[in-house]
């Protein structure tokens, strides 16, 4: 076989394969982290802590799997609406969309790479047939 050919179909073979995706941290720093400093510091900073949510101790994407459930809550505050409250500025809806589909492709991410979990593995007996065999 020409050795061309055989490049082209390894190329072809691997074009569908899915290597492993890492944490998009620079998308984070330039477009999430942003738009928390303009937009939610002021109310859930370090000092204030409104609702119970210290926005500026999630700084990076890693924290994202330890912090799942006050991520979500984020992300679910921004898509309702919720986020900013209605006496405070609104941000342009094109910012909230950019924020909320970054906060969501890396939640996404942590779901693909997750080990699924099975559960309690219980013995089970042998019945006649399996014991006899």
């Amino acid at each position: 076989m020409n050795p061309f050919v055989r490049l082209v179909a390894l190329g072809v073979l691997f074009a569908g394969v899915s290597w492993p995706d890492q944490p998009d941290t620079g998308a984070f720093q330039t477009s999430v982290r942003p738009f928390f400093a303009k937009s939610c510091y002021g109310c859930h900073n370090n000092a204030l802590q409104s609702g119970g949510l210290n926005l500026q101790s999630l700084t990076s994407t890693p924290p994202v799997a330890k912090d799942r459930d006050e991520w979500e809550m984020v992300l679910e505050k921004l898509r309702t609406g919720q986020m900013p409250p209605p006496v405070a500025p609104r941000p342009a809806e094109a910012d909230v969309k950019l924020v909320v589909g970054r906060i969501s492709n890396e939640l996404a991410r942590l779901d693909r790479q997750a080990k699924p979990d099975p559960g309690r593995i219980t013995a089970r007996r042998l019945n006649r047939t399996e014991y006899n065999n």
